[in-house]
């Protein structure tokens, strides 16, 4: 089982560097073209992330139902989720497009055009992708995630040559209309590639509704948390101080990106090991989590400054009270990792309920010290107002709320498979962390 994890994390790390350096990369060669065009293209990552939301729950639910043979109901759900990304897409794209000044109206439109679409192919291909997972396919999961990424750099950079001398404006436009194109093609060619099997184990159904609204509940605490303040903050702050803020979620996004990374296959790998497995798992999977992101966190925390002149060397100067908001969502990021490792373990085996709702609040509890702390007392203290309000609940969380709800008691694990309230002991749940 140990082999199994330290091919998982290689994998994944495999990713992570591959979809950051182009990532980052992106951002560095669009800063290039003036603080305009990269405020639009930070606006528009922000809206590819939210498009991206239906996907990610879409992949994340299917791992539990693919396991227990229910293959039925995980395409009902991909087709409603598709649905929703179609209609909301565009009603919310309408709707921004409508209602904000501070970009030019048909380049925002393809950019939203291009997450709109981004969004549906991530949620087409997401049964496929969780199917590579559960049939321990990590490198050919990471093939068709990374070759989204690959993808757009390529589009970037050949506009950009081919362009010759037109207007920066009508450079980003090509980009976007490339990037459409590039991604429809990509998707035909992933619907073509064949999956291993799956192996189904002898569990019992689950309610895939419920398993749903866990799972999106929990799905959205993420977009409450890093993308929709950026959105936000392109409606309520001036160009400047916006391009600072969505700079560091930018950052903050890639380190809850790589918790993310850390984590995939975890749920897959849960559902073959069976109980006794996945309470071992479980230990292992938060020393990794604690250890790897705590310390990107830290280095982040020392390095920020630099690595925000880097991205962007023409952007406007860190303010004191940035710096001290980006490194208080760092601790919150970091507790917040460790608690996604234990909710991966349980949502693959199947246990959701208890857990979605206080992760959830927490999120939209910081959400909206964002609107009321920006709208109130200004961006510099109500940024960091909101940032430890994240942090108390993060810590409330971790420390009381999630232990005896994930359901992984070794006791409650081996006789029923859910959680058992009774058996919980807190302080032994902290001594096995400790002995992980």
């Amino acid at each position: 089982m140990q082999k199994r994890l330290l091919n998982n994390a290689l994998v994944n790390a495999i990713r992570l560097f591959v979809t950051l350096g182009i990532g980052l990369w992106m951002i560095r060669l669009v800063a290039g073209m003036g603080q305009d065009l990269l405020g639009l293209y930070l606006m528009v990552l922000a809206w590819r992330w939210v498009a991206m939301l239906p996907g990610n729950i879409a992949e994340t639910v299917s791992v539990p139902l693919l396991v227990r043979g229910q293959a039925r109901a995980n395409q009902q759900i991909r087709w409603l989720l598709l649905a929703i990304v179609t209609i909301g897409g565009l009603g919310a794209g309408v709707v921004f497009s409508a209602t904000q000044g501070m970009f030019a109206p048909h380049l925002l439109a393809w950019g939203l055009a291009s997450s709109l679409i981004w969004g549906l192919v991530h949620t087409a291909l997401a049964p496929k992708l969780a199917a590579f997972l559960v049939a321990g396919q990590q490198l050919t999961f990471t093939c068709h995630v990374a070759a989204r990424r690959c993808a757009e750099l390529a589009c970037f950079v050949l506009v950009s040559r081919l362009a010759g001398d037109s207007p920066l404006d009508q450079v980003m436009l090509w980009f976007f209309q490339a990037l459409c194109v590039s991604l429809v093609g990509l998707m035909g060619l992933a619907m073509l590639w064949p999956a291993g099997p799956v192996a189904q184990q002898a569990a019992h159904p689950i309610n895939p509704w419920v398993l749903l609204r866990q799972t999106g509940l929990l799905a959205l605490s993420g977009q409450f948390t890093l993308r929709l303040p950026v959105i936000v903050a392109g409606v309520l702050l001036p160009p400047p101080e916006f391009v600072t803020l969505a700079l560091i979620f930018v950052v903050l996004g890639y380190l809850r990106q790589l918790a993310t990374v850390l984590l995939i296959g975890l749920d897959g790998l849960a559902a073959r090991l069976g109980p006794t497995g996945a309470h071992s798992l479980l230990w292992r999977a938060t020393l990794v989590q604690a250890a790897g992101v705590g310390a990107a966190g830290l280095t982040l925390a020392i390095w920020l400054p630099d690595v925000l002149n880097a991205l962007s060397p023409n952007g406007p100067e860190l303010l004191p009270s940035d710096l001290w908001f980006a490194r208080l969502m760092l601790l919150a990021l970091v507790l917040r990792a460790v608690s996604e490792a234990w909710v991966k373990v349980a949502v693959g085996r199947g246990i959701v309920g208890g857990i979605a709702g206080p992760v959830v609040w927490t999120s939209i509890g910081f959400f909206a010290a964002i609107i009321l702390g920006i709208a109130g007392a200004g961006a510099a203290i109500g940024l960091n107002l909101a940032a430890c309000v994240l942090l108390t609940g993060q810590l409330v969380l971790v420390v009381w709320v999630l232990p005896p709800r994930i359901g992984l008691a070794r006791r409650a694990l081996c006789q029923h498979g859910d959680a058992d309230q009774h058996s919980f002991n807190q302080r032994t749940f902290w001594r096995r962390i400790g002995r992980a």
